[in-house]
């Protein structure tokens, strides 16, 4: 909370719920076992709070209401206005800055808890993707941890038998091959190039951050599942099946809901614990904005026929079903590796077997009803 509180400094807490919360308070607030106190800058339209350390430069993700334990309030009201107007102007300094030393044609991106810089040719595309990534984007004096270029061509032929998809070249380099991408991603180097097709361009363009998202994601321990996944109060509830299971009609039965993934899920462990998280990435198709930030896991719901109603599963049971759920592997000889993770998730995160009806409001009231 520099430079508004230094370390050390002694905070009086009122208990309040979150409703009673005011734009500048600071919120004490608890995320998976750890406490946190950082200003309240504003709400979701779920009712959630977003908060933000004064100095830091994005918001924090979304807390929802259950988990504000009070609030903290200067004594004069006039000093939290005050704080949480610098806490903002700061930002904004901080995101003019870097737009002045940005190149035109960048785009810088946080994917799946790395910074990205993006240099795409030709300029309509550029224009294209900042728009349709705007909820990714952000503006740091920081320089990106990986750098991708992106080039249009008027047309790529279909890969090789046996080369097509994403490939491991070497401990640290892969390759992306479709009909309408061709990419090559060094995470040593960190960075990457890619030529896509003109008429599929913004579909491959997504496709190449896509799979620079998996490889990060794996790189750093999470796994990449064939699930879907819906906020619900600012936790992620993940919906895991075979093709046909449900998953898409669970996301159609959560009107209220924001959509997370609707075919790819990215998990991760938090660095130094236990705990994983989703994260928000790239959506795929032409109609779903992309959902920033990295959220809690209220559970993760293994689809099947039945009776509607839950059933937990054992950790052996749910690390072979979330094994047999990876979208994308490290490679096939490492399956061991990945039942690790799996394991590790399954001892983290409740997993249940789910039968839902898709009456109105049926899934909603089972999913809050599910201890």
């Amino acid at each position: 909370m520099r430079p508004g509180l230094a370390p050390g400094t002694r905070v009086r807490v009122e208990a309040c719920p979150a409703e009673a919360v005011a734009r500048g308070d600071l919120v004490l607030y608890e995320r998976e076992g750890s406490l946190w106190l950082h200003r309240c800058v504003g709400r979701t339209a779920d009712g959630s709070l977003l908060t933000k350390g004064d100095g830091r430069a994005q918001a924090d993700a979304p807390v929802p209401p259950a988990a504000v334990l009070g609030r903290s309030r200067p004594r004069w009201r006039f000093a939290a206005r005050l704080a949480a107007r610098a806490s903002l102007l700061a930002g904004a300094l901080g995101r003019a800055l870097a737009r002045l030393t940005r190149p035109a044609d960048a785009i810088d991106l946080t994917l799946a808890r790395f910074s990205a810089r993006l240099r795409v040719a030709p300029p309509p595309l550029a224009r294209t993707l900042a728009t349709r990534l705007a909820p990714l984007t952000h503006e740091s004096v920081r320089p990106p941890s990986f750098s991708l270029t992106l080039e249009v061509r008027d047309a790529l032929g279909e890969p090789p038998p046996g080369e097509a998809g994403l490939r491991r070249r070497s401990s640290e380099r892969w390759t992306l091959a479709t009909g309408f991408a061709e990419a090559t991603v060094d995470l040593a180097r960190r960075e990457g190039a890619a030529r896509l097709a003109a008429e599929r361009a913004e579909l491959a363009a997504l496709s190449v951050l896509r799979a620079l998202a998996v490889l990060r994601v794996l790189g750093a321990g999470g796994l990449v599942l064939h699930a879907s996944a819906a906020l619900l109060a600012g936790r992620a509830h993940v919906f895991i099946g075979s093709s046909g299971a449900g998953k898409s009609t669970a996301l159609r039965c959560l009107p209220g809901a924001t959509v997370l993934a609707e075919d790819m899920v990215l998990l991760a462990p938090e660095p130094d614990s236990p705990a994983w998280r989703a994260l928000g990435g790239p959506a795929w198709g032409a109609v779903r904005a992309p959902v920033p930030g990295e959220f809690e896991i209220a559970a993760l719901w293994c689809l099947e026929r039945g009776k509607p109603g839950s059933r937990p599963l054992s950790r052996g049971e749910a690390a072979a079903r979330l094994l047999a759920a990876p979208a994308e592997m490290l490679s096939p000889e490492e399956t061991g590796e990945l039942l690790d993770r799996a394991a590790a998730l399954a001892a983290a995160v409740p997993v249940r077997a789910l039968a839902f009806s898709t009456d109105p409001g049926a899934l909603a009231r089972l999913l809050e009803e599910t201890p």
